[in-house]
């Protein structure tokens, strides 16, 4: 087995994703429907989706692996990507 630290891109790549379409759906939805633009916006994320998904094994495999310093740098980019203001 590779003792070398694994990281966190492929984490990061994935809650990146999930968290952009995430916030794109939930804006689509505040006037509580879709779009016939905000639909087809969405089905060009279909790709990425594609993509990203094949990059959810080595990020689990990377969360396993992961050490204090890799998990604030992912916590800091869920605070980033949710706009959360930390005081």
């Amino acid at each position: 087995m590779d003792e070398e630290k694994k990281g966190t891109e492929n984490i990061e790549a994935v809650l990146t994703f999930c968290l952009e379409l995430g916030l794109k759906v939930a804006d689509d939805l505040e006037d509580g429907k879709i779009s016939t633009g905000e639909a087809v916006s969405l089905a060009l994320q279909i790709p990425k989706a594609i993509s990203t998904g094949k990059k959810i094994k080595e990020a689990i495999a990377e969360a396993k692996d992961i050490d204090p310093e890799e998990l604030t740098k992912i916590l800091s980019l869920i605070v980033e990507k949710l706009n959360i203001k930390i005081e």
